[in-house]
């Protein structure tokens, strides 16, 4: 179930009581890594990506040459992000979706190297993809 989407901090939040699987956000900041789905003119894609949180938005840094550069800008997209699994099994699963849009970074007041840790090669040249979250969606798993 979809839950409407309230700002605190800057940061999208669950309207009314926190669902029992937690707090979004403290999951979101706590994992660098989820898999990112969006659509090509090939078809659906579900990719595994790093990301980062800064300025209320998700951001991804990704070499000029990938498809997510090329085909997401402008397009509705999604993010996973899953928990560890407990030891009785439960997972939960951050999704968060909205319309991903190109940034451009050193205009948000912050640069790269400040945002992610993950070094890059100085002559691969890379783009910074935001995903302002319309969307939030917490959904806790029983894997057994």
């Amino acid at each position: 179930m979809m839950m409407p989407v309230k700002m605190r901090d800057g940061l999208p939040e669950l309207a009314g009581d926190d669902p029992p699987t937690g707090d979004p956000w403290a999951l979101l900041t706590e994992h660098h890594e989820g898999r990112l789905d969006y659509e090509t003119g090939r078809g659906f894609r579900s990719v595994v990506v790093l990301y980062a949180i800064a300025d209320g938005q998700i951001l991804f840094r990704l070499p000029d040459y990938n498809d997510i550069v090329h085909y997401a800008p402008g397009e509705r997209v999604t993010l996973e992000v899953d928990a560890a699994v407990t030891p009785s099994g439960d997972c939960t699963t951050v999704i968060v979706t909205g319309t991903a849009q190109l940034m451009e970074i050193e205009q948000m007041g912050i640069t790269a190297d400040a945002v992610f840790d993950e070094p890059w090669p100085p002559d691969v040249t890379t783009s910074i993809i935001g995903l302002p979250p319309k969307d939030v969606l917490v959904v806790k798993n029983h894997l057994a």
